[in-house]
């Protein structure tokens, strides 16, 4: 019995030992790695190695134009706005309109920020802001959508969501309606061409 505890003892320490041994190899193998570089700018350009500008806070851009601020996201397959635009023709060619969706860019809010809608054109993007001047419309299911990549879209589409067409609303279904619309106004371009990357 007592040769059976020895054993058994024996048995344990081997196993701590060995517990023991793999912990110091893992600290020092973790002792050799390089440290993290930290990096305080990081430059995003277009396909033709165009600056677009730098990166603020998680894939964020910020530009001015109609003296305001906006924000767009990007990655490497473009720019995209805060939100979709929507028409009234099934060609999306008549006057855009922003949704209302977003608490804290209503008139007079406050914000820093103007919220942005762009549309792919060409070689770069369209930005379009909400006109303030004009009236709200309630959106029905006769608007179209126009989609961008990461734009907000208030209900379904009528068949599959492709960011850049034009595409019929379905609204029967969507909780969120009444959902209100603010004719948009063009105020600026952006002269860009994915695909992106960092420097």
């Amino acid at each position: 019995m007592k040769l059976k505890q020895k054993l058994i003892a024996g048995l344990t320490a081997i196993s701590s030992a060995f517990a023991v041994l793999s912990m110091c190899s893992a600290m020092a193998e973790a002792d050799f790695l390089p440290n993290a570089k930290f990096v305080n700018r990081l430059k995003v350009v277009d396909a033709k190695n165009k600056t677009v500008g730098f990166l603020a806070g998680n894939g964020w851009l910020t530009f001015k134009a109609d003296n305001s601020l906006f924000n767009v996201s990007v990655d490497k397959k473009g720019l995209h706005g805060g939100s979709s635009l929507y028409f009234k023709t099934d060609d999306c060619t008549d006057t855009p309109f922003i949704g209302q969706i977003a608490l804290g860019f209503e008139e007079g809010s406050g914000a820093f920020y103007e919220r942005a809608a762009l549309r792919k054109e060409g070689a770069g993007y369209t930005v379009y802001f909400q006109d303030y001047q004009l009236p709200e419309e309630t959106l029905s299911e006769s608007f179209h959508s126009y989609i961008t990549d990461g734009g907000l879209i208030p209900g379904p589409i009528s068949g599959d969501v492709t960011p850049g067409e034009c595409q019929l609303l379905d609204t029967s279904n969507s909780e969120m309606f009444p959902f209100m619309l603010r004719p948009g106004k063009q105020v600026a371009k952006l002269p860009y061409t994915p695909p992106f990357s960092l420097k």
